[in-house]
Parts: structure tokens; sequence; C-alpha cells
């Protein structure tokens, strides 16, 4: 067999054919602006990029149906018996989607609603008596006393470590 003293600097895998899948642009750089959807995944200001599927529940449309609720908050009620039931408590963290904690990134078009599913679900959940812990308020004031630290990443869509910090915070009090 003959060694190769050094890595190939081209993969046989990838190929430069129009007709290819693999390794060819989704999108042209010059067309990633605010509004653009790619993938599923849309371009907000500031080249800050949100999932194409949390838009729904951003404009307040999308709510889910009354039986999936149900069913929800009936599997989190027995899990919340189960727990007090052998003397321990059980609280449900909902992590707010990134557009919510960054709506000003968002681009021209998206108006954050003033009631979402998430609104919804939060309020099924206390009224079924399980504590809920909603972050969006400790998201927003960790915003707002460190602006310069982001809270996501901004070419993804999950919390980074200092997000998770304030959520422990907020969990923790």
């Amino acid at each position: 067999s003959e060694t190769v003293p050094y890595m190939l600097m081209k993969s046989p895998y990838v190929t430069s054919e129009p007709g290819a899948s693999y390794n060819t642009p989704k999108i042209l750089l010059a067309d990633i602006k605010p509004g653009a959807v790619c993938e599923g995944v849309v371009v907000g200001y500031d080249d800050y990029m949100f999932y194409q599927d949390t838009i729904n529940d951003f404009i307040g449309s999308g709510f889910l149906s009354q039986t999936l609720y149900d069913r929800a908050v009936q599997m989190l009620r027995d899990r919340n018996n189960w727990a007090n039931s052998h003397g321990m408590k059980f609280y449900f963290v909902i992590a707010p989607n990134k557009n919510t904690v960054y709506p000003d990134y968002m681009p021209e078009g998206y108006t954050m609603a003033s009631y979402r599913r998430y609104d919804q679900f939060v309020a099924l959940l206390r009224e079924a008596g399980i504590t809920a812990v909603d972050l969006r308020g400790a998201m927003s004031a960790a915003l707002a006393a460190n602006p310069e630290k982001n809270l996501y990443y901004k070419y993804d869509t999950h919390w980074n470590n200092h997000a998770g910090y304030v959520a422990y915070a907020e969990l923790m009090r």
C-alpha cells in the first residue's frame, strides 16, 4: 500500500458539479440580508438568525389545539403529583425562543404579538397548579443590565453559557 505523506486538500466526496446537492451554496452571500429565508432560517438585522418555525408563535398565530395542551398539562400534572407524593417539588422551566429575547433584530414585517402560545401554556400550567418558571423576565433583565453580553448565539438559536447562568439563577430564586 502507498503511504500518503500529506492530507488530500479536496475530498473525493465534495463536488463542484452544477447538479450536485452536497457542498453547493443554498443562498448566495450577497442575498444574506434581513428578511432572507433559507433552509428554515430567517435572517434578521445585524445578521442575527432565527428559526422559521418560531415565527408563528412570535407573531401570535398558530396556537396549538386545546387537546394538545390538555394532554401536556395532564402529563405534567401527573409528574407534579408524583414528585409531591415523594416529598419533592416539581418545576417546569420554559426557555424563550431567541426572537422573544431579541425582537428588535427580527426583520421588517415581523412584530411580536402581545399574547402567544407561550403565554397560553404558562397560564394553563399555573391554572393546573404546576410551578412554571417563565424565563422571559430574567432574560430581559439580564439583557438590559448587560446589553453587550449576548444571551443567544448570533448564528444559532441556542442560548449560551451566560443565558444558562441567568436561567440557573432564576430557577434557584
